[in-house]
């Protein structure tokens, strides 16, 4: 499914007039997730080594993946085997979509059934697209199937001051009427602006507002791992 021409046309034209879009929503209920004995955070450990000033590793390729399989192993114990197939997992744009894939395939791999997966650009959504200096870089929304009635699962990488769901939130209403949305995020750090909490959370991370997260896909970068980075740091 592509975003709708005339839509983009019309939130162009409200860009160029500096309004603003949309209102925000009260969403879900916290639940952080526990990690095996085995797969602790490497900072709990106070041993993360610095990769080059102000960028440290939080998290290497097995903790990432201890994350993934609690999360996609929550989902499993919320839903009725026979929910499974109304399912579908939507990534936002851009680091969500890897995400969204890899607890697909956990969940194939648990229940042999892999849920349907999506993305979804929220850029036209955002509350301060008519203050930006450029326009944002518009990537594929793909939906493959129809939102109405259907339990959707919005995944993202890191969650922060919730803006960037309540904007899923209005995309996602957009394309129909699901009959249930959930969040999962890898990493919530806090720091919220909006009454926005994740369902499935791979781990808590507090950290200094002057620092922030960069999670690094393995299908977008070549490497699966989490790091901290001055927030002056270009990655």
């Amino acid at each position: 499914m592509v975003f709708p021409a005339n839509r983009c046309l019309c939130l162009l034209s409200c860009w160029y007039r500096s309004k603003k879009l949309r209102r925000s929503r009260s969403f879900f209920v916290f639940q952080d997730m526990n990690f095996p004995e085995d797969a602790l955070l490497l900072t709990e450990h106070g041993d993360a080594p610095e990769m080059e000033p102000g960028k440290t590793l939080l998290l290497d390729a097995n903790v990432m993946a201890a994350a993934i399989t609690n999360i996609a192993q929550a989902i499993i114990s919320e839903f009725p085997e026979e929910h499974l197939p109304e399912i579908a997992l939507v990534g936002i744009q851009l680091r969500g979509v890897p995400f969204a894939s890899r607890l697909a395939e956990q969940i194939a791999a648990k229940t042999g059934r892999r849920p349907l997966c999506g993305s979804i650009d929220i850029n036209m959504y955002r509350d301060d697209i008519g203050m930006r200096k450029m326009l944002p870089v518009i990537r594929e929304t793909s939906l493959p199937f129809d939102v109405n009635g259907r339990i959707l699962i919005l995944a993202d990488d890191v969650l922060q001051t919730g803006r960037t769901i309540r904007a899923a939130l209005d995309a996602l209403n957009s394309y129909g009427r699901p009959s249930l949305i959930r969040l999962a995020a890898l990493l919530d750090r806090g720091l919220r602006e909006y009454p926005i909490r994740a369902d499935y959370t791979g781990k808590l991370c507090e950290l200094p507002r002057e620092k922030r997260i960069k999670v690094y896909w393995q299908e977008l970068d070549g490497e699966d791992t989490v790091y901290t980075l001055d927030r002056t740091q270009k990655t």
